[in-house]
């Protein structure tokens, strides 16, 4: 039986910067690309059209939403349709100012994987091995938590 849900995922793009351990993307066939603004609102727009159940968007899938570079043209749209939208994401290119803006559109999460309590643990989880990384994350995410804000912060740890 499939649950009741109000909720549509689209993965905006299949392209990640990280290469983490419990994620199968590197066994997909299909090839690595973004969704080009143009396809999402036929997609979406289809949907509505045919199925009025539907009042969330969510963005994840086996991609990294951030490196969508039409992403908050997307969220736009969804927002303008009355449509909470929900986002996951490895928070490495997630900034303040991303953030305030997320958050001025009116986006009800963000949920955060940030798997690891050291660098050297979020590294090996992640599979990426920038310096500073995992503390630029994580003062990032201590800022945003600060601020008065619409939009919520979720960490999955």
């Amino acid at each position: 039986m499939i649950p009741d849900s109000k909720e549509i995922r689209f993965e905006p793009t299949t392209k990640c910067n990280y290469n983490c351990v419990i994620c199968p993307r590197e066994k997909l066939t299909r090839k690595q690309d973004t969704m080009s603004l143009e396809d999402f609102k036929f997609l979406f727009d289809k949907v509505r059209k045919e199925r009025k159940e539907y009042n969330t968007v969510t963005f994840s899938g086996f991609g990294e939403p951030f490196l969508d570079p039409s992403l908050f043209d997307k969220i736009r749209c969804a927002r303008k349709k009355n449509f909470e939208v929900l986002i996951l994401t490895n928070a490495s290119l997630l900034t303040k100012e991303k953030f305030l803006e997320l958050d001025r559109m009116k986006v009800k999460s963000v949920r955060i994987s940030f798997y690891g309590y050291s660098p050297e643990v979020y590294s090996s989880i992640h599979g990426i091995n920038q310096k500073g990384l995992f503390d630029r994350i994580k003062d990032t995410l201590t800022e945003i938590s600060d601020i008065k804000k619409y939009t919520k912060l979720i960490l999955t740890l």
